[in-house]
């Protein structure tokens, strides 16, 4: 095996040249080339009219022979014309056994596969007149995944069609990759040159079609307007597809719809079925959904490529790309978790919070010297001669009973200096007691509750315990390798649990965190956490607690990858995405307060409560009391807190009174 590459014409790039020997066979017999030249006149032509048609700019081509006669004049002229992107050239020897030339093909591709890394796009160009070698080429390209999803491949071969037909049908490379098979005559007086292409769907199924021929005369003819690499996956012609998933509420879900007869049907619905059944109706093909199956499942069935792909998001994680493909993003990874909702804890200082600390600050010191002002011009004025301290104790009792919309008796406020500064003292009070109340009845009836973690980091402070299902087992092998101290901590912390049932109820029995995903979760809370009237114990942490990103696993190097592309960027240029999954929450919020009003209505009729004839009555007094809370203990215990706290100092002083009496009667 040797391998040798051609510069680019650009010189744009550093190109080395790697020579590796597993079994360093090349033969090529000059004698055997001169007595068939006569056959192969026209076969570099024909061959380097394909190639330069197939030519792309940036684009490189791989050139894998088998040393025959035909492969060193093709690699001659290949070599002399160039390519954009460069020309690599690794032959392999084609007279070794069927594992031997596996084994050296093997190694050839794992160069060939370093050359792709270094170009934009690449060409893989097979020239071979034996079956054997054609075959194991096919096994050895796919298996070393030489042949990726935007990959050409032109086979180059003198056999007769007759012999290669089977191997292009049921070959992966051949029948489903974007490849060609150039057929070249063996007869030296025929100069036609045939292009054929299987195309995998059609009106009357899998078939092979000739794209083109070549003559010396007439040069590169095509058939029709079909394109050189002609597309395989633009119209599926009905075929059905089979698809693999999980049940994944709200992406991929069975629900029930009721008939017109009255009876019901199960269908299949949810975000990504939507996408999925979109995508059906445009390439024109029938959904075939595998039966149910775990996680591990359906990724073997990817895999193998028993599925046609896995339409249900998946985080895009490095250890998955190994296995398989991933279509472009479809979203950022939703993994989050849900927790009870901190619940309003009594406290005494409700009255306080509607005014500001500067705020009453400033209301005390105006208080204290309004009434000093009053007694000082009073006494100015020569009125407050004769009377007694408790007229002075009054006027201070009115100065703050007036604050809180308490009457005032005006007595003693008879000059004009006196008058002015109560009536803007009385202003005063209007507009802060106004301000007050309108704030305290805010603050009563929406209370303030303590902060709640929306962020994982908030969640570790909070030293909760986390819970998670199965299918959350590989994002906690993932967290406990991480180097952040974040996913580590939180691993210690996490246990499974059977269903999100269990971990949601525990989230609200012993607080603690619920990891999955969030529309998910969503979606569980508002079907079976969410009362009648829409209320609910539990939230959803607003941030995603992993940086990544969702799409759709496919088998590795599929070429329809980039029509799924299409549609899904399209979607979310639309904004349809987003729209889809807003309607499935909402169908689902909808379906969930319907559903509690029926068991509710049934539990009355069982229990003789209602009848028919009330039903609707019932209803709509039901509707009409949502929103309405009453007022409990916890948001009124600051009033009895300062009732209480009256009662005491009144009780203190009023045995500090007796006494002083009992004691100045001695």
């Amino acid at each position: 095996m040797s391998a040798w590459c051609k510069k680019p014409r650009d010189g744009g790039r550093k190109w080395w040249m790697k020579e590796i020997s597993l079994w360093f066979i090349f033969t090529a017999s000059v004698a055997h080339a001169s007595q068939t030249a006569a056959c192969e006149d026209f076969r570099p032509r024909a061959a380097s009219a394909v190639l330069e048609r197939a030519s792309q700019p940036r684009s490189s081509f791989i050139l894998i022979t088998d040393g025959s006669a035909f492969s060193i004049s093709l690699t001659k002229d290949l070599g002399e014309r160039g390519a954009p992107g460069g020309v690599s050239v690794l032959t392999v020897a084609g007279d070794a056994s069927a594992n031997q030339t596996r084994i050296n093909l093997l190694g050839v591709i794992q160069i060939g596969r370093q050359i792709q890394k270094a170009s934009w796009r690449s060409t893989v160009v097979v020239a071979s007149s034996d079956l054997l070698f054609l075959t194991v080429f096919a096994e050895a390209a796919d298996e070393g995944r030489l042949v990726g999803s935007e990959t050409r491949v032109l086979v180059v071969t003198s056999l007769a069609l007759p012999e290669v037909r089977s191997l292009l049908g049921q070959s992966w490379v051949f029948s489903m990759c974007n490849a060609m098979l150039l057929n070249l005559p063996r007869d030296a007086a025929d100069s036609r040159h045939n292009l054929f292409a299987h195309l995998p769907y059609g009106p009357t199924g899998p078939h092979l079609s000739r794209v083109a021929s070549w003559t010396s005369a007439s040069g590169l003819k095509f058939k029709s307007e079909v394109p050189l690499f002609p597309p395989k996956f633009d119209n599926f012609y009905g075929a059905p597809l089979n698809m693999t998933v999980h049940p994944f509420p709200p992406y991929w879900m069975e629900v029930e719809s009721g008939r017109p007869d009255g009876s019901t049907v199960k269908r299949i619905a949810g975000r990504d079925y939507t996408m999925l059944e979109t995508m059906a109706q445009a390439l024109n093909f029938t959904i075939s959904v595998m039966p149910d199956a775990d996680w591990e499942e359906v990724i073997l069935r990817v895999e193998q490529r028993r599925a046609f792909m896995s339409p249900m998001k998946l985080a895009i994680m490095p250890h998955l790309l190994k296995l398989y493909d991933f279509t472009t993003v479809i979203e950022p990874a939703t993994l989050g978790f849900s927790m009870a909702k901190p619940t309003l804890k009594p406290r005494w200082q409700s009255l306080y919070y509607p005014l500001t600390d500067g705020v009453w600050a400033s209301i005390l010191a105006v208080l204290a010297l309004v009434p000093v002002a009053l007694i000082l011009i009073t006494k100015a004025g020569a009125r407050m001669g004769s009377q007694s301290i408790r007229s002075m104790q009054r006027l201070v009792l009115e100065v703050a009973g007036s604050l809180v919309s308490q009457s005032s008796s005006g007595r003693g406020y008879d000059t004009s200096s006196t008058q002015v500064l109560l009536a803007t003292w009385l202003i005063f009070s209007f507009i802060v007691s106004t301000a007050y109340r309108g704030n305290l009845t805010a603050f009563l009836t929406i209370p303030k509750y303590p902060d709640r973690p929306e962020t994982l980091e908030q969640f570790i402070r909070t030293g909760a315990k986390a819970t998670y299902p199965p299918d959350v087992v590989d994002f906690y092998n993932n967290f406990k390798k991480s180097d952040s101290y974040l996913y580590t901590t939180l691993a210690s912390r996490m246990t499974l649990v059977p269903n999100f049932q269990v971990g949601l109820q525990e989230a609200i029995d012993l607080g603690q965190g619920y990891f999955y995903e969030r529309m998910s979760l969503k979606l569980a809370i508002e079907e079976h956490f969410t009362s009648a009237d829409g209320s609910t114990r539990l939230y959803v942490a607003g941030q995603n607690i992993l940086p990544a990103y969702c799409a759709w696993p496919i088998p590795w190097g599929v070429p329809y990858k980039e029509k799924l592309n299409q549609f899904i960027m399209a979607f979310q240029a639309a904004g349809l995405i987003e729209k889809w999954t807003e309607d499935i929450l909402k169908e689902a919020r909808q379906e969930s307060t319907a559903k509690q009003r029926r068991n509710a209505n049934r539990k009355k009729e069982v229990q003789g409560t209602a009848s028919d004839e009330t039903d609707s009555d019932d209803d709509s007094e039901d509707s009409s009391s949502q929103g309405i809370m009453a007022l409990t203990l916890t948001h009124l215990q600051g009033p009895i807190f300062l009732l209480l706290l009256g009662l005491l100092v009144s009780s203190l002083v009023f045995c500090v009174e007796i006494l002083a009496s009992w004691i100045l009667k001695k």
